[in-house]
């Protein structure tokens, strides 16, 4: 596509060409310029010319073409970065090179003029304004249902009545973007469910499952990514946690029976009420998993439920003029009830203007779907129609992200780097490259092309994903137009196809070519190497060949493998994106500074460090030395902190992101170097603990710093006036800080905090009572592992905004203030890892604040499945239901429990006696009661009930408090049977 050639060229130029700092490279300025122009005429007749035949016959041709005119340049440039001993006359692009270019870029004019002159119509494009940005107004695809409530009410009765206590398995099943995925999260995210469940977990199964990703989603538990552990240990670990406890497990978009084989022997089967909600496309797969009548097939909606869900589109609109109701409803009528259809068209008509002109065009570009009777063929047909109405930047966005594995999730921040390195942000007035990709973000959201995932503090999408027909779309039209080399069965992954390969996901081990290397001449050439492998220590390592001829004109490298040498990577002098794995014997860091030095566009450096064990990762240490700033250009650089850096020798400018930077390298001098820095990061050593305290005093000379991290291991960090600090500074994490609560008092006092971050011994204190006039900004609060935090003494009036609290790990810490009923800023509080009796008092602020009429507060349990301890009301709630059980059973099962074990003939008169049923009912209730009043405010393992036969029959519960050192037994309840039994155990 044309889009990705124009983008990438132009951007090139502004870089190397028309850049004041590379004024040397270019004889003649005049001719850079009209090429310049030329190209955006190019790109503005593509964008304007959508429905216009003779233009996208031209396409193809504009397309190599400029790709041409793009190789010819970079790799005149690459000799100019790679040999910087040349002459000056060595060192300036051919005047000739430019002039070609111009002539080859003015003959497409002519033609194009030709098309503009003829009386074929031009068909009008969107709103330019409406396609530079989106609106945060439209709800997420993801985020809509409709027609479904009476599915839901149904299925929500089936996973929390419980009409059996063994594992039930329950099955949504329908085509593809019919919305099981939707279902399925409205269901797991629905209170009654939450509430009912001890245990929750999700993962994505897919066409291609991956056995360890899933029992890590369903663990949830970041430490065991780290533990050298096998996959059956994982699959032990998750079981282990699973048993004894309710639990709801989604397994969606599951393809194959053999994946459901290997991964049910993890779900036990404790007669604890446990569900497994399942998501498939094929019903034999929901046959296998034995669903019995539990499996529900999703249909298409009706014309109404069609229309109502199209209208959802349109949040400020009430309603239509009727002339666009009607082409809107023909529009609907023609997408047959399939819900990612009618979000799409949707997409695409809420960026129109809203005309009866521009409607009625797209109605009748519509009608090729009424041709075809296959589903998947018309909802392919209608992605197609989509995209086809993107502006050209989007476009090249959009195919970019063929290059994310499907079910992957999109990390945002990551993603909108490599699209500014790839050129296809343009700068939009004075706003940063950044803010305008996030545009283009929110720009595919709206056109539900993207989901939206997880949100950041700041309030910033952090991760989105693509719904698994839209991202087969989009790779099969990044793989058409040679833009994408993937691994599949005609090419496998590691060889390296000519007839496509400008971004590869994988590093190239094997060229396929009759003639090697010697003719690597295409426009084909790798601008992106992705290579990602998604493992926490180093199984494989990276080892270049001599020969990466193919591999000069890169401009994005990033591997997650550790790199083994790097004497062959000497040369790729083009790079705006590098991110490089070391391991412990790998990749020698004077190779990287020599690459890194060579780079003059490099924009983003990302060093991470992969050892392999943890020990080892302790104990190693790297540095890079300021050779590593010769980059004009550089924006953002993300190191571990293991690495150690040396400041830059000169101004930065354009340095926005800097991670992690010593103590002692917080001076004035230092500061006045990177005066644009917006996020930073010190990372405080036990080599620091004397200069560690006064590191942030000098804090205020970096005016537009929005975001600080402090990671102070040993050393101590002093906090004095806030008025020190930068006056920006909207979000603050700090890490074993070991500070006191009168320190976090002044932090809030800094006029701009929204956001602040709490973790793992930053501090180390009882209690917390804030200043008045504090944290008139703060919107969200994380307290992360503070040990000794115990006592919170706080009214709504100390955080007067806040919105999002999040509490993990704090252990002594007994209840939320209970002012915070009155908060009615706050819409969410996530706990994970603290005592119930803490999860208890955020439930009371929530009820509190629905008694006042306010819905929008949510409580999220967000414990790890494997870090999760039963609580007393867990326990309470299971002692009347398992009385319930036998009350409503009745005879019936008091016949079943009692006749194999008794030793004695009795009559069955007895059996049929209603007394012991009543009488265990009544000592259950009142166990139940003196659990309520006597451990309301412990949490607690439940050990067993259990039905014995001595002298008497006996209910004992064992109960062990949380902190290990109370253990209370009840026994000796009096007898609730006469016959004798032996022992039965039940959880």
């Amino acid at each position: 596509m044309a889009c990705v050639a124009l983008s990438s060229l132009m951007r090139t130029i502004e870089l190397d060409l028309l850049n004041p700092g590379r004024s040397a490279i270019v004889e003649d300025k005049e001719q850079v310029k009209y090429l310049y122009q030329s190209l955006g005429f190019l790109k503005e007749f593509l964008d304007k010319s959508k429905d216009n035949v003779a233009a996208k016959n031209l396409e193809p041709k504009i397309k190599d073409l400029v790709f041409q005119i793009e190789d010819r340049i970079e790799k005149k440039l690459q000799t100019i970065y790679s040999e910087p001993q040349r002459q000056k006359a060595q060192r300036r692009l051919p005047s000739t090179l430019l002039k070609q270019a111009i002539r080859d870029t003015e003959d497409l004019m002519g033609q194009i003029r030709k098309i503009l002159n003829s009386p074929v119509q031009d068909f009008p494009s969107a709103d330019p304004q409406a396609s530079c940005g989106g609106s945060s107004e439209h709800a997420a695809a993801s985020d809509v249902m409709e027609g479904r409530n009476r599915k839901f009410e149904k299925i929500r009765d089936e996973l929390i009545r419980n009409r059996s206590s063994g594992r039930e398995v329950i099955s949504i099943v329908g085509m593809g973007g019919i919305g099981k995925t939707t279902l399925a999260r409205k269901l797991y995210e629905d209170p009654l469910v939450l509430s009912h469940f001890d245990i929750l977990g999700w993962t994505v199964v897919s066409q291609k499952h991956d056995a360890r990703r899933m029992l890590l989603d369903l663990l949830n538990n970041e430490a065991a990514k780290i533990d050298e552990v096998t996959d059956g240990e994982l699959a032990e670990k998750l079981k282990k946690c699973l048993s004894g406890r309710r639990y709801l497990i989604v397994l969606d978009d599951i393809w194959s029976t053999s994946c459901w084989e290997g991964i049910q022997l993890c779900f036990p089967d404790d007669n604890c009420g446990s569900r497994i909600l399942l998501t498939s496309r094929h019903k034999e797969v929901a046959d296998f998993a034995d669903s019995g009548n539990r499996l529900h097939t999703l249909g298409f909606l009706n014309l109404e439920e069609s229309w109502n869900l199209f209208c959802k589109r349109f949040p400020g609109i009430q309603s239509f003029p009727s002339e666009l109701e009607t082409i809107g409803r023909h529009v609907v009528h023609k997408c047959r009830g399939l819900p990612i259809a009618i979000v799409v068209v949707a997409g695409v008509l809420s960026k129109l203007n809203k005309t009866v002109e521009e409607w009625k065009i797209f109605e009748n570009q519509t009608n090729s779907l009424v041709v075809t009777t296959d589903l998947s063929e018309q909802c392919s047909r209608i992605l197609n129609l989509s995209y086809n109405y993107l502006p050209l930047h989007l476009k090249a966005c959009f195919l970019y992200l063929s290059t994310v594995p499907q079910n992957k999730a999109i990390i945002v921040k990551r993603l909108v780097r490599l699209w500014i390195a790839e050129g296809f942000v343009e700068l939009i007035n004075s706003e940063r490259l950044e803010e305008v990709a996030h545009g283009y973000l929110q720009d595919l959201a709206d056109r539900s092309l993207i989901q939206i995932q997880k949100w950041r503090s700041s309030g910033k999408i952090k991760t989105c994903r693509m719904h698994d027909m839209v991202h087969e779309f989009c790779v099969r039209e990044a793989i058409k137009e040679k833009l994408l080399n993937v691994e599949n069965k005609q090419h496998p992954c590691g060889e390296l196809q000519q007839e496509g390969c400008r971004w590869l996901n994988f590093w190239p081990k094997k060229i396929i070519r009759r003639d090697g290397l010697r003719d690597l001449d295409n426009i084909y050439v790798p601008r992106s190497i992705l290579y990602l492998q998604h493992t926490s220590y180093a199984s494989e390592v990276i080892e270049p060949d001599d020969d990466l001829r193919w591999g000069l004109l890169l401009r994005v490298l990033e591997l997650s493998p550790p790199i083994t040498s790097g004497s062959s990577l000497n040369d790729l002098s083009l790079l705006r994106y590098l991110g490089i794995c070391l391991g412990d014997s790998s990749l020698p860091l004077g190779y990287l500074l020599h690459l890194v030095s060579r780079s003059q566009n490099l924009q983003t450096l990302i060093v991470s460090h992969k050892p392999s064990s943890i020990n080892d990762g302790l104990s190693s240490c790297h540095y890079l030395s300021s050779e590593m700033w010769a980059s004009q250009e550089l924006i953002h650089v993300e190191c571990s902190y293991l690495i150690s850096l040396d400041p830059p020798n000169e101004v930065k400018e354009k340095l926005h992101t800097l991670y992690w930077l010593s103590p002692r390298h917080c001076t004035e001098e230092v500061f006045s170097r990177i005066p644009n820095v917006r996020k930073l990061g010190i990372f405080c050593d036990d080599d620091h603990r004397e200069i560690g305290l006064n590191i942030l005093e000098n804090l205020h000379h970096l005016n537009q710093l929005e975001t600080l991290k402090v990671k102070a291991f040993r050393g101590k960090i002093c906090l004095r006036n806030p008025q020190v600090y930068p006056q920006n500074l909207k979000e603050l994490t700090l890490f074993h800080t070991r500070l006191r609560w009168k320190h976090i008092n002044i932090i809030g006092n800094m006029p701009s905090l929204q956001v602040l971050k709490l973790k793992h011994k930053a501090v180390c204190d009882k209690t917390w009572k804030p200043s008045d006039g504090g944290f008139r900004q703060l919107k969200f609060l994380l307290i992360d592992y503070c040990h000794q935090f115990q006592y919170w003494e706080a009214t709504p009036d100390n955080y007067p905004v806040l919105e999002r609290l999040v509490m993990r790990n704090c252990h002594l810490l007994k209840e939320i203030p209970s002012s915070f009923e009155d908060m009615i800023t706050l819409r969410l509080i996530e706990i994970s890892i603290c005592s119930s009796s803490l999860l208890a008092s955020a439930h009371r602020i929530q009820n509190a604040q629905q008694d006042l009429g306010n819905y929008g507060l949510k409580v999220r349990d967000t414990t790890p499945l494997s870090a999760r301890t039963p609580s007393t009301a867990l326990y309470v709630s299971r002692i009347t239901e398992f009385a319930s059980f036998v009350f409503l059973r009745q005879l019936a099962f008091f016949h079943q429990l009692q006749s194999p074990l008794s030793s004695e003939n009795e009559s069955t008169k007895s059996l049929h006696d209603e007394k012991p049923l009543n009488s265990l009912f009544e000592k259950l209730s009142s166990l139940q009661a003196f659990l309520q009043k006597e451990y309301n405010n412990v949490t607690v393992v439940f050990k067993s009930v259990i039905l014995k036969s001595k002298s008497q029959t006996l209910i004992c519960a064992q109960i062990k408090a949380e902190d290990d050192i109370d253990e209370i037994q009840l026994v000796n309840y009096e007898a609730l049977f006469s016959p004798k039994m032996e022992s039965v155990k039940t959880n």
